[in-house]
């Protein structure tokens, strides 16, 4: 929902700053779910979730975008979400374990601490601008005849969107939410 207005962001500012406010929020939004009560309260947190999981994202593949070159990137692509997944794994297996032995408030203010311990790795890691980002899509803009650029509006365009659509909401939605009443 707010990867578009994330997408607008990161076409005027640095790929940097972007990630520095996910992790702000990433924190902000994991100590609010131990240390709040109530409906709204926890909204609130589950919406500034998803404006950092949006930041991050987006962030992070516009990285791999540009320190990847054609040869490389479907490599590089593919190391990042391997490694967004079992970082995913292991907070969820590190959470599971830890709800169960201490106070949730507790484990949330230890998960929001390790993301503000990051911070000193964004500074180092990620890269100020996006230069070679918008370097690399002008020179394939340029390279591709009027004709042969793709439309939104093309059959096998919206039936990617769809395809993507319906397998996130599969594997995100119904399959994650439904694990854990199994228990």
């Amino acid at each position: 929902m707010f990867a578009p207005f994330v997408g607008i962001f990161y076409n005027k500012f640095d790929i940097r700053l972007g990630v520095l406010i996910s992790v702000v929020f990433a924190a902000l939004s994991t100590f609010f779910y131990g240390q709040f009560q109530g409906f709204w309260l926890l909204l609130l947190a589950r919406i500034l979730w998803g404006i950092a999981w949006s930041f991050v994202k987006l962030g992070g593949m516009l990285t791999v975008v540009s320190f990847s070159t054609e040869q490389t990137r479907g490599k590089y692509m593919g190391l990042y979400n391997g490694l967004w997944g079992l970082g995913g794994l292991a907070g969820m297996l590190a959470g599971g374990f830890l709800a169960d032995q201490l106070p949730i408030y507790f484990v949330t203010t230890l998960f929001a601490l390790a993301a503000v311990a990051v911070f000193p790795f964004i500074f180092k890691l990620v890269p100020k601008n996006n230069t070679t980002a918008e370097k690399d899509t002008v020179a394939v803009n340029r390279h591709v005849p009027e004709k042969e650029k793709r439309s939104i509006r093309q059959p096998y365009i919206i039936l990617i969107i769809i395809t993507g659509g319906t397998m996130g909401y599969i594997t995100m939605g119904i399959f994650n939410s439904t694990l854990s009443p199994l228990d």
